[in-house]
């Protein structure tokens, strides 16, 4: 948990020299797209992250210190728990308190996300319409650019400005190009490896690792496209989580046997 905020701290306090270069240099960064990138930019929200995320990580460290071995004799299981309920709380209460305010970021327009809302519309849009064959097997790889060109080129030049080659939502853009029988293996690729992951993630902290990675990556995904330079890496991760699950497994009863 030190770890996780000491790097946490670090990338607010990169995110404060960001808004600060924004604030006073000259630079492209439009404000009127809006959103989560405005927001962390304005100056007095990445100062107030800098130092909750820094007090926060003050408090585990002189917890570990002060209080170690009621630490040591806490119910991990139980405590875990209370983390995830309590960060459930946090984010119900955040998703309300957005919604209510009629902040942009709740407001899922066509300009919504730097108009993912209007990419999304559309390409639920021209799926819903498109032939059996296709709902089925997909239009094939790298198809969105000439299938939505060919469908809605007037609307979406007028709209966004320009011709979209990809989803930028990873579920979206399988199931355009691989169909339905696509993202259905995908999800049961990714889904049976998680929850393969989450029930070993006692035998090794690698697997952890891994899962972590898995989990990150794919709930990224779901706002952004695939790329070559971090794609696979994910797979790999996938992949080397579940290989050391069986690994620890074949350990495990070889140990047994001797």
């Amino acid at each position: 948990l030190k770890y996780f905020l000491s790097g946490t701290f670090w990338m607010m306090v990169g995110n404060l020299i960001l808004g600060l270069i924004n604030r006073y240099a000259i630079t492209r960064f439009d404000r009127k797209r809006g959103g989560l990138a405005l927001v962390l930019n304005r100056l007095d929200i990445a100062l107030f992250a800098c130092v909750i995320v820094f007090l926060a990580y003050l408090l585990v460290a002189v917890s570990g210190k002060v209080w170690k071995e009621k630490i040591e004799k806490l119910n991990k299981k139980k405590f875990v728990w209370i983390c995830l309920g309590a960060c459930l709380v946090i984010g119900v209460a955040g998703l309300v308190y957005g919604i209510s305010s009629g902040s942009s970021l709740f407001r899922f327009d066509d300009k919504w996300g730097s108009y993912r809302g209007f990419i999304w519309r559309k390409i639920v849009e021209v799926y819903g319409d498109a032939p059996i064959v296709n709902k089925i097997f997909g239009y094939g790889n790298e198809s969105v650019r000439a299938v939505l060109k060919a469908n809605c080129y007037n609307e979406m030049i007028s709209v966004t400005g320009k011709v979209y080659d990809n989803a930028h939502n990873e579920l979206l853009q399988y199931l355009f190009t691989l169909g339905i029988v696509g993202l259905i293996s995908y999800l049961g690729l990714v889904i049976s490896s998680v929850v393969y992951m989450i029930k070993n993630a006692h035998r090794n902290l690698w697997i952890v690792v891994c899962l972590s990675v898995t989990v990150s990556y794919f709930a990224q995904s779901l706002l952004n496209l695939n790329q070559p330079i971090t794609t696979p890496y994910y797979f790999v991760f996938m992949a080397m989580g579940v290989g050391t699950v069986n690994y620890c497994k074949r350990v495990e009863e070889q140990s047994k046997h001797a």
